[in-house]
């Protein structure tokens, strides 16, 4: 009996629900711990396996550079699972990064046009705007219906822990996905001004505005000082070309950010924690986010230089650090919560050593150098917030942080389409 794949109504068939379910995928990211997520990457890995010319698809990765490389960043972790001491821990590890294995191994070998790219790109955008609602809606209703008075709504009722909590999704990362979001919106309309009509450039540019207030509220500092650095770049490029579109949009984002700084307090104290706490580590009930990244700077640090050349293994990074945090006597928070080295370039040589450290560098930076030679901004932009957040935040261990960096990077590695 023949295959499916045999008969050219059943390869369409299975195409077509490939794509959409590809286009499904980044709407899923925001949401419910990747419920959903977890569904459709199921189902698109079967579509993926049941498709025609499978052994040619696989093959075809032995002459793909990028995509060995994106896949050796995984395969390091299952070889220094060897000389764990935590299997356990390390195997829930390589399952929770499954994603950064599957992306290159079915986009590399996918041939996918312009329009499912971009059809893709505006998925991911309605998610977020979707999302921000969401947390929005809930705002709104438990201060001022469930109160039943508007008083009850101030710029308090908006503090990044509680608005993120509706969804749920950590702020930082909440931040990182408006952030992207935002530099999409932007690259478009960027692309199509000259072709746009005035409504369509006010509605892109309203949501991009929407998305940075949003993004000031959620008070993430990384991701700020990205768009603040973009904004800066494309200030300079493209203010003298276009004079009064620069002053209009430089009116209206310093007005913001003025408006934003004296109302909302939260995000002027995130900045002034930086330069008013003293750079020690916490001790006892004295810790914010600032003294406690010093306490894992120096516990980080010291394991590293008893283990830089091969690492503590796959799985055995948390444990050990925990253990750094109490014997050195900081505050508890740091080891009964368990905070990671707030780095994803240290815990990824924590975990496998230097050889691990030098792949994962080296699958920013060459699809950096090549992103840049081919001008495809979009794909330079992601790839730059991402080095910048991995300084700042263990971006490949949360799962929210995973299969948004594995899907957009081999997304736009493998597809460069200019919108």
């Amino acid at each position: 009996m023949k295959s499916l794949r045999h008969f050219p109504e059943a390869t369409l068939s299975i195409n077509r629900v490939f794509h959409f379910t590809l286009i499904l995928i980044p709407f899923t990211f925001p949401y419910f711990q990747l419920v959903f997520f977890n569904v459709l990457m199921v189902l698109l890995t079967l579509l993926w396996l049941v498709k025609k010319n499978f052994k040619e698809r696989i093959l075809s990765i032995k002459n793909n550079p990028v995509a060995l490389l994106f896949i050796s960043t995984y395969i390091i972790y299952v070889i220094c699972l060897i000389y764990s001491e935590d299997k356990a821990t390390g195997a829930w590890i390589l399952e929770k990064r499954l994603a950064i294995l599957l992306f290159p191994f079915i986009l590399a070998t996918e041939n996918l046009d312009k329009r499912l790219v971009h059809k893709i790109l505006w998925s991911f955008v309605a998610s977020c705007l979707l999302a921000t609602l969401i947390c929005l809606g809930n705002i709104i209703y438990y201060d001022v219906v469930a109160n039943g008075s508007l008083t009850s709504l101030t710029f308090d009722s908006f503090e990044r822990e509680r608005f993120s909590s509706f969804i749920p999704i950590h702020p930082p990362y909440f931040s990182l996905y408006l952030t992207f979001a935002i530099i999409i919106l932007g690259y478009i309309l960027m692309t199509h001004w000259v072709e746009w009509s005035w409504q369509k450039k006010n509605a892109v540019t309203s949501l991009i505005v929407y998305f940075l207030i949003i993004n000031l509220l959620l008070s993430s500092r990384m991701p700020l000082i990205f768009l603040a650095l973009v904004f800066i770049i494309l200030s300079i490029k493209h203010i003298f070309k276009h004079l009064l579109l620069g002053a209009i949009v430089l009116v209206i984002v310093a007005g913001m950010l003025i408006f934003l700084l004296n109302q909302y307090t939260l995000l002027q104290d995130r900045f002034r924690e930086i330069t008013e706490t003293e750079w020690s580590p916490p001790v006892g009930i004295y810790h914010n986010s600032t003294n406690m990244r010093v306490g894992i700077f120096i516990c980080t640090t010291s394991l590293l230089k008893e283990n830089w050349l091969l690492g503590l293994g796959t799985g055995n990074t948390q444990q050990n650090l925990n253990s750094c945090y109490e014997e050195k006597g900081y505050s508890d928070v740091l080891y009964k919560l368990e905070y990671n080295a707030h780095n994803e370039y240290f815990n990824t040589w924590l975990n496998t050593g230097i050889a691990g450290l030098l792949l994962f560098v080296l699958s920013l930076f060459l699809p950096l150098r090549k992103a840049y030679k081919r001008k495809h901004y979009l794909y330079l932009a992601f790839l730059c917030l991402i080095i910048l957040f991995c300084a700042t935040e263990c971006l490949l261990e949360r799962q929210k942080g995973i299969v948004f960096y594995a899907f957009f990077n081999s997304l736009f590695a493998f597809h460069y389409k200019p919108l």
